[in-house]
């Protein structure tokens, strides 16, 4: 195996470690939370359980965030060194052919062709014979 893929191969084991950190620390707040609402008998105590519930939900959002910002990189890179087609890109990282589209559209800037809307004729569609009467 390369130094290449011996540092990748660790990587990956950091990354996994880490994620499993970060899930076992989210239960243990979770429950911490939910323990410090107990019967919710006082104001006091409700208030300080949705303040610490509150910050649970702003650092998980701001995770959410990160990791958004990190998967649309990687399949931006993808994108861009690979010759695959949206429907391959969209199989290989798991996300619908649509999803895909519109993420290659902000990557390249195109946006998509407005539709374009029938004419009305200037003149009624029956053909009009000069001094007819009517």
């Amino acid at each position: 195996m390369s130094d290449d893929e011996l540092i990748a191969q660790r990587r990956r084991q950091l990354v996994e470690e880490a994620l499993a950190h970060i899930r076992r620390q989210q239960d243990t707040v979770v429950a911490l939370v939910a323990e410090a609402a107990g019967d919710d008998s006082s104001s006091t105590r409700r208030q300080e359980a949705f303040e610490l519930a509150d910050k649970l939900a702003n650092v998980i959002a701001g995770l959410n965030d990160a990791a958004v910002a990190l998967v649309r990189e990687r399949i931006r890179v993808i994108w861009s060194m690979e010759d695959l087609s949206l429907a391959k890109l969209a199989e290989r990282v798991n996300r619908s052919k649509t999803r895909i589209d519109q993420m290659v559209r902000d990557f390249t800037g195109r946006r998509p062709r407005r539709p374009v809307e029938p004419v009305e004729p200037d003149s009624p569609s029956e053909p009009q014979v000069q001094g007819a009467a009517t």
